[in-house]
């Protein structure tokens, strides 16, 4: 899958050529720094790009449906909440000041055909206990709730429909550690109850080996490695990889958590060679050249000039 966005200095590349598959009842988180392409990747799958963007190319297979073929009502009314859903970064923006939640919630299922108002209403009151809120949530209106209230309510929209993929933007970002904590228990119920598919984006690696069963580590819109939970957060083979995991502080550890040196790097006007070479530690001639992904024996994909499949 490919991003492009239009600009001033040129078109700007935000994904360029990811690829990846999750399993029902399979999280896959995707890792990185900020600016790296992850929430521009969550937007176009799930086609809500801003109006410089450029239709995204590739495929997106979901249910044998092509997705990126659909036009945009097709989509809206075929897979957009019904097929695939999204918990948006921010509860606080995402919910309408003035309108009660449970009306929010049951809008989706609305929009959606074939259910009257007093069933939507009923579908409401099970998503709110699904979610552990009081029935009553559904009369209340944005400000009156917590931060951990408001992105339960979002999480209810975003299984209203029953999706098969719910796509996870940042969810924990806005909220203290104890309602994290409470978010994620949420989260990894409802995956193992529901054997729902999730993309998780994240920058947070510890949030990611808590919830995710596959990670896929971005940069600069591409996917530098991909594999197993285990496999990254405890053999990390790709330089950026290492780096993120040793910027991490361990409990018990004496060794200091270490930066990664430079900035990434502008979209618009991207290196030559390998994306990372001017911040990375193993770097030398042979990175002029870009990279292509390899597959490894143990199934993990590694994008580096500097490791030869085996």
């Amino acid at each position: 899958m490919n991003i492009s966005y239009r600009t001033g200095e040129g078109v700007l590349q935000a994904v360029g050529g990811v690829s990846f598959t999750i399993e029902a009842g399979k999280t896959l988180a995707v890792v990185g720094e900020s600016g790296a392409g992850k929430s521009s990747l969550s937007l176009g799958m799930m086609r809500l790009l801003p109006n410089n963007a450029e239709l995204p190319t590739g495929r997106i297979i979901l249910d044998g449906i092509d997705c990126l073929k659909l036009s945009v009502n097709e989509f809206r009314r075929q897979v957009r909440w019904q097929k695939m859903s999204m918990v948006f970064q921010g509860a606080l923006d995402s919910l309408h000041p003035v309108r009660r939640v449970g009306d929010q919630i049951a809008e989706p299922i609305l929009l959606g055909g074939g259910t009257g108002k007093a069933a939507a209403d009923a579908r409401v009151i099970d998503l709110l206990k699904l979610v552990r809120l009081p029935p009553e949530t559904a009369r209340r209106y944005p400000h009156e709730l917590s931060g951990g209230m408001k992105q339960r309510i979002m999480i209810a929209m975003a299984l209203s429909c029953s999706p098969r993929l719910v796509i996870l933007d940042e969810p924990t970002s806005a909220l203290d550690v104890i309602i994290q904590a409470q978010i994620m228990n949420l989260l990894k119920k409802l995956k193992s109850d529901f054997k729902l598919a999730g993309l998780f984006i994240t920058h947070d690696l510890a949030l990611a080996s808590d919830l995710a069963d596959n990670i896929a580590v971005m940069y600069a819109g591409e996917f530098v490695e991909m594999g197993t939970a285990e496999q990254i957060l405890l053999d990390p083979r790709h330089p950026y990889t290492r780096k993120l995991l040793a910027s991490i502080p361990r409990l018990g550890s004496t060794d200091r958590p270490e930066f990664i040196s430079g900035t990434p790097p502008r979209m618009i006007q991207l290196p030559d060679g390998c994306y990372f070479r001017p911040r990375c530690p193993m770097a030398d001639e042979s990175c002029v050249v870009h990279p292509v992904i390899k597959r490894f024996a143990d199934g993990r994909q590694i994008r580096c000039g500097q490791l030869e499949a085996e």
